[in-house]
């Protein structure tokens, strides 16, 4: 999924923390026999795997499609953020697309984006975990807090989301004003503010429920934690040898003969080095190889990037740029090979070899608070799920087409939503 649910929600929400007292009763939720429970006495484990999820045998009629505890898991929960993710996806691609192909990204590819996201097995099944996470913690702060403490807390988060969210999702979805953002809602993502709102205050609940939970950790690893972790991931810090370099090319099959051919190189190269007196030699060769150079980098001015050693097609050039007889920063003489002619320039050089360990310390030093928070975090959701029974229903493949495509907007839960 490109980790899209994870990029769209760290760009909106900044965590606000609830710093309330926990008390933790043990009410449990028996499990029907028509439902599937994931809170066995077993391992943990919260991977559902995509053909148990195409495998249920759904409830015609129903837009439920199983339990956390309390809450009831909505087929529009999950559909208004896959279309959610799908619109932002389909918006960070027209953005980074070139001037000339952002023609392509019209209404009808939006349409096909959103329907391949709703239709995957795989994404579907993600979205299913990250909410079923989700509202075991929301069970958990539920049941822990009063009913005065959980309206005030809902006050305190409509605020945020009105003076702190509501704007950067505006921004996000390249709105002018609410009232445009609710059409697009409603229009596009079959779905309505509203339901953002909702969502955005549960996240907002279970994330800070997790902080507060688990604490503020101030273990910091000894030196031979980091150095043991360097060593047991050494191959992540190997570099390999690489250059970044440009490249202007004359193609035999553009001229009459290769004396032609030739000939044209050598202006371009003598063209460059007559200008490097004014500009930079780099500056002065892109202008040079947007103008005459033939190959697929001309409009980029001639910049190759970086590239390893033994990548490239033609072994001339390779040679050439990996050769100790070619500085940085200086031009190479014309290099021939099978399709034309070329000259290039090496703008950096990167040897081969490993990171330094004095260099990565505070990477390091952060990869395992990360691991070590996850790990916390994982034994909390195992915790929960004994006390909060997770249930899904089953869906047939028969049905699942039909079904799914016939999203109801006005389903309410277990909860009266």
């Amino acid at each position: 999924m490109r980790e899209v649910t994870r990029r769209a929600a760290a760009g909106f929400l900044s965590v606000l923390f609830l710093w309330v007292a926990a008390s933790l009763p043990g009410q449990e939720d028996a499990p029907r026999a028509d439902r599937v429970s994931m809170a066995g006495e077993g391992s943990y484990n919260m991977r559902i795997s995509p053909s148990v999820i195409s495998s249920r045998v759904y409830y015609e009629g129903s837009d439920t499609l199983g339990r956390v505890g309390n809450e009831s898991i909505l087929k529009r929960d999950i559909f208004h953020q896959l279309r959610k993710y799908a619109y932002l996806e389909f918006l960070r691609m027209k953005d980074d697309a070139p001037e000339e192909e952002k023609a392509k990204f019209d209404e009808k590819y939006r349409v096909a984006m959103m329907n391949e996201f709703v239709a995957s097995d795989h994404l579907y099944t993600q979205v299913l975990e990250e909410y079923i996470c989700q509202l075991l913690f929301y069970n958990d702060y539920i049941v822990s807090r009063s009913k005065d403490e959980i309206e005030e807390q809902k006050k305190t988060l409509n605020k945020a989301f009105d003076n702190e969210y509501l704007p950067t999702l505006i921004e996000q979805m390249h709105c002018e004003t609410q009232d445009e953002l609710e059409d697009l809602f409603k229009e596009k993502l079959e779905s309505s503010l509203d339901e953002e709102r909702r969502l955005f205050i549960q996240q907002t609940v279970s994330s800070s429920w997790v902080s507060y939970n688990l604490g503020t950790d101030q273990w910091v690893p000894t030196s031979h934690d980091l150095r043991r972790y360097y060593e047991k991931h050494r191959g992540e810090y190997h570099k390999d040898e690489k250059v970044r370099w440009q490249k202007m090319t004359v193609y035999f099959s553009n001229h009459p003969t290769r004396e032609d051919a030739y000939s044209k190189i050598a202006y371009m190269g003598n063209a460059v080095k007559s200008a490097a007196s004014r500009e930079g030699q780099e500056s002065a060769f892109a202008k040079v190889a947007r103008t005459d150079s033939e190959d697929m980098f001309a409009s980029k001015g001639g910049d190759c990037g970086w590239t390893a050693r033994g990548e490239l097609s033609s072994q001339a050039i390779d040679e050439a740029l990996f050769s100790d007889d070619l500085p940085v920063g200086a031009l190479s003489r014309i290099i021939e090979d099978d399709s034309g002619l070329s000259i290039i320039c090496v703008l950096e050089r990167q040897r081969e070899g490993w990171t330094p360990f004095v260099e990565v310390q505070e990477e390091i030093t952060k990869r395992i608070k990360d691991e070590r928070l996850r790990s916390l975090k994982s034994k909390f959701e195992a915790d929960l799920a004994k006390r909060f029974a997770v249930q899904i229903y089953k869906i047939s493949p028969e049905e699942r087409k039909m079904q799914f495509e016939a999203t109801s907007r006005n389903a309410v839960s277990a909860t009266g939503r």
